[in-house]
């Protein structure tokens, strides 16, 4: 096993994995070079984003208004789950903010779903109390005011907001940034690698340039074709559509005829025959995407499927189809794969971007704890966590399809009938019959790695709080009995009511979503 002092860094691929494994890594006084292919063109669709994102850039020293105005941003509040339980409309919030309400001194062990439990609180009740719910069907901005004071302020310390862009934008802005900051940008496509004895890259043959590109590390973030990993090292995909089976995605842009209703802070997801549809709002126009498997409907059935749902008939439609998995490793050699080339499950819950930054910041922080050395033990330490936080989100995005209670086409049928995978049985048996803690969920997900001293696991991208909001929006928590005092019975009515009194000034208060953007961009 070698040693490697990283200095030289390469990366493979100019989409937006390629030009965030870029923007994060020239700021750390790495030389950088970008091999961005002619051959590949940017899919421009609107895309939904974690808070893990926009807390990305701001670590990279961006600040919101340096970028949200280039990429037509608009905020999400979380993602609104339309037709998956057809007798409740309900939100994932992108915050968890409510789930701190209860964290007294006190009553440690308690949250919010607690309250909303001992007060006998049904699904349709949680969510019209809920504030993200509450602000997203308002289309209420969870920002006002030009020092842009979030509706949370007073309520708890406000987290990085989750936003909506358009992907060919960001990736625009990022590639501008690089290259004003000395990274090397060549438009070429890798067609080989030379390899040292012992199995390293060594350097890469272009397609038209003479001389190879050399490196001491290689960051493979050229998409699902994987230049590195799959081209030079065969590394194995491992498939999870035994139990996630949607494989191919319709994108089409439909432009506002009210941008001040249809600009909503939230993406929003309709149950579809055969899948789910994405609505996502940028600045300029609404993003749809109907996400499905081709063994349920064909191409063109599913088109029209999807353009009669959003009556839109002129606009072109972009076919993506995608086989949702990983790579066996995301580390071979001197070989690190970010982006779709280390794995991709699908749209829902907008986990690919979560899934890059995981990455890269994972590199970084082993880079810095190790002054900039890297072998392969330390390759297959930060693989391992990335398998920790595909393993997480793989779950929860399972659990949308099997507990919910859409059960009227062949699809939604069969995916319920299928085993439950033995990763995920778990996490299936502790929330099945009621919710779980943060404490208990933190022990869950949150493992030691024995034997390797260098970077902390992962924190969970979706908190216990995310797991109730799926739950009880599917009302499969209606009935649960609880012991509770009846001190701790009158303090949970007393504290909602006081949030929900809140909120009803929060929604006098705050600005239309549309309305906020447009005030905010003209102004910067």
């Amino acid at each position: 096993m070698r040693d490697i002092k990283i200095k030289d860094i390469v990366i493979v691929g100019g989409g937006t994995a390629g030009w965030m494994a870029a923007i994060f890594l020239v700021k750390r006084q790495y030389n950088i070079t970008v091999i961005e292919s002619k051959k590949t063109s940017v899919i421009g669709v609107g895309e939904s984003t974690q808070p893990a994102v926009t807390a990305f850039l701001d670590f990279a020293g961006y600040q919101p208004t340096d970028w949200m105005p280039k990429c037509n941003a608009t905020f999400k509040t979380g993602v609104m789950f339309d037709g998956w339980n057809p007798d409740n409309q309900f939100l994932v919030d992108s915050e968890s903010a409510a789930f701190s309400i209860l964290d007294t001194t006190e009553y440690g062990s308690y949250g919010t779903h607690d309250a909303a439990i001992a007060t006998g609180m049904t699904a349709k009740e949680w969510s019209n109390w809920f504030p993200s719910y509450r602000m997203a069907i308002n289309n209420k901005s969870p920002k006002m005011g030009k020092e842009r004071f979030n509706y949370l302020n007073g309520h708890t310390a406000p987290p990085p907001n989750a936003v909506q862009w358009d992907n060919k934008g960001i990736i625009d802005f990022l590639k501008q940034e690089c290259i004003k900051l000395g990274v090397t940008h060549v438009v070429d496509s890798v067609v080989d690698a030379n390899l040292d004895q012992e199995g390293y890259i060594k350097e890469l043959i272009l397609e038209d340039q003479i001389e190879n590109i050399l490196g001491d590390l290689y960051i493979d973030c050229s998409g699902f074709n994987s230049v590195l990993l799959d081209l030079i090292y065969q590394c194995p995909w491992h498939s999870v559509q035994d139990f996630l089976p949607t494989n191919n995605a319709i994108a089409i842009r439909k432009n506002y005829t009210d941008p001040q209703k249809e600009c909503h802070p939230y993406t929003k997801s309709t149950a579809m025959d055969s899948g789910w549809m994405w609505s996502i709002p940028t600045y300029k126009d609404l993003a749809h995407g109907y996400v499905y498997s081709d063994k349920y409907i064909d191409k063109d059935d599913a088109e029209k499927e999807m353009r009669t749902k959003i009556n839109e008939w002129d606009s072109p439609a972009l076919h993506v189809p995608f086989e949702a998995g990983t790579r066996e490793t995301i580390s071979v050699k001197n070989v690190y794969a970010v982006g779709l080339s280390a794995g991709f499950l699908e749209p829902l819950e907008a986990t690919n971007l979560a899934f890059t930054v995981i990455a890269i910041g994972n590199l970084g922080k082993l880079l810095y704890e190790t002054q900039n050395i890297y072998n392969e033990a330390m390759g297959s330490h930060i693989s391992r966590m990335f398998s920790m936080a595909v393993d997480e989100i793989a779950s929860f995005i399972y659990m949308h399809y099997r507990m919910a209670p859409k059960n009227d086409t062949q699809f939604w049928k069969e995916i319920k009938e299928r085993p439950i995978p033995e990763k995920i049985m778990p996490m299936y048996n502790i929330i099945k019959d009621g919710p779980l803690s943060q404490k208990i969920f933190h022990d869950m997900m949150v493992k030691d790695m024995p034997g390797f001293r260098f970077v902390e696991p992962n924190a969970p991208i979706f908190a216990a709080g995310h797991w109730w909001q799926l739950m009880k929006g599917f009302g499969h928590y209606e009935n649960i009995k609880k012991s509770y005092s009846d001190d701790f019975i009158k303090y949970s009515k007393m504290v909602l009511d006081v949030h929900s009194s809140r909120m009803d000034g929060v929604l006098k208060t705050f600005p239309n979503h549309y309305d906020f953007l447009t005030e905010w961009y003209e102004s910067i």
